[in-house]
């Protein structure tokens, strides 16, 4: 059976092009239009010049879409979507105005107020500096996790432990990622998801296709399977020793190995679990290994993945988010999973 490398590469429709050149690029543009708009202000103005502007708006949905592929960030993408049409809509403008009054005199103060007017507004959608990108991706990574443990936390104080890691009640399994998305900003999902059909229900698909923002990594290049159903980049650590393995999951935050050497969450963006379906990292199923291959693109056989380069995100059970090296040794790894192994832990 063939096996494909995690992360997987790019593929060839997504673009690779310096961030600086692109926004280089971008500004040049920019200035050009300004540019064009008061230079043309001194020449009588042409039909012809509508078309040009015209023209230079339909630009902006292809410059958009090129800024999207390149930055991944809706963002960007709206601020540049904005900015392009009031330009070339000011530069419209101004140009219907003089061929409507007849006037070849220079109207150098209109369109001074129409592209002020115009590109005051635009500011209010552009960000004021490009978005740092991987390293921006990786704080919000590491902000999830963390939201993400506290929410465990609260719910281990409310009730006394943390959740089991697959939830019955004489029901249909159900995983713990439902059942702590009230306290984790997510009420409004928990009360969509129905308790008396299993995850995978038609009537569930509709949530399972919604984003849960706790349970994701933005770096991830593949968010969602051919349903449409959005996976979790962080799943719990489960199995014998691990924190959620009975009875250690009921004295939680009190763990044997001590909570800040023992991982809760662990980030596994290759398992690709949807964030509804009950299952989990199992320490006795799963290789110990990070960013193994997998059976097709996107996935990992290993417990631990990411798109991150040089390591993965744990939350700890104390509740802080560590980077993992991608190079940890297998048996230290092991020992991270386990909650009750009393293992000597080197440096990590």
């Amino acid at each position: 059976m063939p096996t494909f490398p995690f992360p997987p590469p790019r593929p060839p429709g997504d673009w690779q092009i310096s961030a600086a050149a692109f926004h280089t690029v971008l500004l040049l543009l920019g200035i050009g239009s300004v540019a064009a708009v008061f230079l043309r202000s001194y020449r009588p103005a042409r039909a012809f010049d509508l078309l040009a502007w015209i023209g230079f708006g339909g630009l902006t949905f292809p410059v958009a879409d090129l800024s999207y592929r390149i930055e991944g960030s809706r963002t960007v993408a709206l601020g540049i979507i904005t900015f392009l049409l009031m330009v070339s809509l000011a530069g419209f403008v101004v140009t219907a105005l003089r061929l409507h009054f007849g006037d070849a005199r220079p109207r150098l103060g209109l369109a001074a107020i129409c592209l002020l007017s115009f590109t005051g507004l635009s500011l209010l959608f552009m960000p004021i500096v490009p978005e740092a990108r991987e390293p921006a991706r990786r704080t919000v990574c590491k902000h999830n996790l963390h939201q993400l443990g506290f929410a465990l936390h609260v719910y281990a104080d409310v009730f006394g432990g943390l959740p089991a890691p697959v939830i019955t009640d004489d029901g249909p399994p159900r995983s713990w990622r439902v059942e702590v998305l009230p306290f984790a900003d997510g009420g409004a999902l928990r009360d969509q998801y129905d308790d008396s059909l299993p995850w995978d229900a038609l009537e569930n698909l509709e949530l399972a296709s919604r984003t849960a923002p706790v349970f994701v990594c933005p770096s991830n290049r593949n968010p969602k399977d051919d349903q449409g159903r959005r996976y979790a980049d962080f799943l719990a650590v489960t199995g014998a020793g691990s924190v959620f393995d009975n009875p250690i999951r009921l004295s939680f935050p009190n763990v044997p190995d001590g909570a800040s050497h023992t991982i809760l969450l662990i980030e596994s963006s290759g398992q690709q679990v949807v964030w509804t379906e009950p299952r989990d990292a199992d320490i006795g199923v799963l290789p110990i290994e990070v960013n193994a291959d997998g059976p097709r693109p996107g996935a990992s056989n290993g417990i631990a993945s990411s798109y991150h380069t040089g390591g993965f995100h744990a939350t700890m059970a104390d509740g802080s988010v560590k980077l993992i090296s991608d190079t940890i040794d297998r048996n230290v790894l092991r020992a991270l999973l386990t909650a009750n192994g009393g293992e000597p832990l080197p440096e990590f």
